[in-house]
């Protein structure tokens, strides 16, 4: 039986950077006690939510635009993680040269990576070997933090990031909404900065952020075809030189617990396009958990590393509690003939924080009031064995 084991969003936010160094940061805290949970796996895949564009391009310090110091990585290759889906919303934190250099530091420490490309030469997606047993990876993404930083890729440039929708996807909404709403917004994101706006706000006990779905308009679903006609092709060229296509497609409303129909019409299109697995991730919470003809399809397994308690944060729906899931394949017929869970916990009680498994420092009672919400919020039937949650579906005869 082969193991693969997928890790949540792996984030490096400024409050677990050391302010005065950000380079001395000791990231071993969230790494230590995950280590030995991971010595049996023939192969781990991680969703890397920073960019490593180096000390000239600033560290990170803002909500939602990440650049981390190369140390980061060298923790995360003792993990080990062997390979990372570099496709997602902060892709293009820090431009082109943001891609460039991350590609080379993982590179340089023998982390593979797919989503992003610094050649037209490479293959939008990769495909790895593990006792013979070929495996096409995909990491896509919905969204590039457009209304963050503004920058968009070029069409000679669009090459170096997998999309599953236009850059810009939303900004006629924008363009609709009450000028005179826009100006305040604008005048006072200007005058104090979001970040503070939202500090405002829970000083105050008022609302300071609020989960969405991933819908769209009717009007904006022919924006949307182009690239799923893309996934379409790309898969169906994988499956001619791989046994098994793993799909990474980073999508969904943050922080909300209903998939929208962005999520939805994605996860069906890929499922009926031939992936065998699909894992998704982007709202910072664990989603539910489908059946598509038969292929397992994760809609959010939550976080691997994100700061509890970070100023945008919505706590309503457990973000400290992620997942990692356990993919077994059958080697004789290059199925999958099992998945399993492991939950895990961050916690800023610990200084450093710390990432560990759930069944680490939990008294009996809390263990089981984790896994019953664990199972609901996926809406799966799960059974421990051996510090590992499974689910209890027969994938294959």
């Amino acid at each position: 039986m082969i193991k693969i084991s997928i890790l949540g969003d792996i984030m490096c936010e400024k409050e677990i950077l050391n302010k005065k160094n950000p380079e001395s940061t000791d990231f071993s805290n969230l790494f230590s006690q995950i280590s030995p949970v991971l010595k049996d796996s023939d192969y781990v895949i991680g969703n890397l939510e920073s960019v490593f564009a180096g000390k000239s391009a600033t560290y990170t310090n803002s909500m939602y635009s990440f650049n981390t110091p190369d140390v980061f990585l060298d923790q995360l290759a003792t993990l080990p993680v062997n390979l990372v889906t570099t496709a997602n919303n902060h892709s293009l934190d820090r431009g082109i040269e943001g891609i460039n250099r991350t590609i080379d530091q993982l590179t340089k420490r023998k982390i593979r990576y797919t989503g992003t490309r610094k050649s037209k030469k490479e293959s939008p997606y990769v495909i790895i070997t593990i006792n013979g047993i070929r495996i096409a990876i995909f990491s896509f993404t919905a969204s590039v933090n457009y209304f963050d930083h503004h920058f968009t890729l070029t069409e000679e440039d669009q090459f170096r990031l997998n999309l599953l929708l236009p850059q810009d996807f939303g900004k006629d909404r924008i363009s609709k909404l009450p000028k005179s709403k826009l100006v305040i917004n604008r005048f006072i994101t200007k005058l104090i900065g979001n970040e503070n706006l939202m500090k405002i706000k829970k000083t105050l006990g008022r609302k300071h952020n609020s989960p969405y779905q991933d819908n769209y308009l009717p009007e904006e679903f022919p924006l949307i075809e182009p690239y799923a006609e893309n996934v379409k092709l790309l898969i169906k060229q994988a499956k001619k030189e791989a046994d098994l296509v793993m799909f990474f497609p980073h999508m969904g409303g943050q922080f909300n617990q209903d998939p929208g129909s962005i999520s939805e019409f994605y996860m069906r299109f890929i499922a009926e396009s031939g992936a065998d697995i699909i894992i998704s991730n982007h709202p910072h919470i664990i989603q539910k958990m489908d059946y598509i003809n038969e292929i397992p399809c994760f809609y959010s397994i939550g976080n691997y590393s994100m700061y509890p308690d970070s100023t945008y944060i919505i706590k309503d729906n457990k973000p400290q509690i992620g997942l990692i899931i356990n993919v077994y394949i059958n080697k004789t017929t290059a199925q999958i003939s099992k998945i399993s869970i492991i939950p895990i916990v961050m916690k800023i009680q610990d200084k450093p924080m710390t990432i560990s498994p759930l069944f680490l420092n939990k008294t009996q009672n809390e263990i089981v009031q984790i896994i019953d919400w664990i199972g609901q919020t996926l809406e799966v039937d799960l059974k421990l064995e051996d510090n590992e949650l499974t689910v209890i579906k027969q994938i294959i005869n």
